[in-house]
């Protein structure tokens, strides 16, 4: 279990792009190794191959070249956010790093088209049958709920489990954490944001805010000045499009969790 006063700078890691990798090169190693996936595919589609169980004896190199392809395309996107005005790459694991005490989260993250943000756990008897983190927004229908990427919400966890075991019930039920960015965005800020929109990078634009105080099934109002960041759906990674009046942990995450 981690938490914001016990984490080591020796446990964090950083990642960087190789400093004489182009766009270019990249694309032409997708394209090498695109080619040797189908050339793999091909010949484990073969008759006297199948026979052979070949599909067994090609899988592990297939894996292998879709990881490389991945983290290839992870270069990729990096390579191309940096010539666009977004060098910063943010390791979001942070989200999920816990408050010491109340065992709840200390940052919290809210798409910039939703009104707040939601940690709905379905437990019983301490035990978490499910969990989603969602943003909460409002149309001419109504409230609506939004479902933030798999790989944010389950950096939140230990934080459901915690609330499982702090509202422990006999029967099952539904605890609901509620965060809400009520901060000001300053004109700059707000003028970053419809540029990244414009650019047709992102998928999502989020607030990442430390969240001071927690209160279920209530709304909690945070006036931290926060990041905003883009997030790429792809290959789940996050770029600041700006930072501004931080609190000391928000300092922290951005000098030791940027990539």
């Amino acid at each position: 279990m981690t938490n914001q006063s016990t984490v080591s700078l020796k446990t964090l890691k950083k990642f960087v792009v190789a400093p004489n990798q182009t766009i270019e090169g990249v694309r032409m190693s997708l394209t090498d190794i695109d080619d040797q996936i189908e050339a793999l595919n091909a010949a484990a589609r073969r008759p006297q191959f199948a026979f052979e169980n070949s599909f067994d004896q090609v899988q592990p190199e297939l894996e292998k070249l879709q990881a490389q392809r991945f983290s290839l395309e992870k270069e990729e996107i990096h390579l191309t956010m940096t010539s666009r005005g977004y060098p910063e790459e943010l390791d979001y694991t942070p989200l999920g790093w816990l408050k010491k005490g109340s065992l709840l989260p200390a940052l919290f993250i809210v798409n910039i088209r939703d009104n707040a943000v939601c940690l709905q756990v379905t437990h019983c008897k301490k035990s978490v049958t499910s969990f989603n983190l969602c943003g909460e927004y409002r149309n001419w229908i109504g409230q609506k709920e939004r479902r933030y990427p798999e790989i944010i919400s389950n950096l939140y966890k230990e934080a459901a489990q915690c609330i499982a075991d702090n509202y422990d019930s006999y029967w099952e039920q539904t605890t609901i954490a509620r965060a809400q960015f009520q901060g000001v965005l300053p004109e700059a800020t707000r003028n970053k944001i419809k540029q990244a929109i414009k650019s047709r990078l992102f998928d999502d634009i989020f607030v990442i805010a430390e969240a001071k105080d927690w209160s279920v099934r209530s709304i909690l109002v945070a006036k931290n000045d926060p990041y905003v960041v883009g997030w790429v759906n792809r290959t789940n990674q996050m770029f600041i499009i700006d930072f501004f009046d931080p609190t000391p942990l928000e300092v922290y995450i951005k000098e030791q969790h940027t990539i």
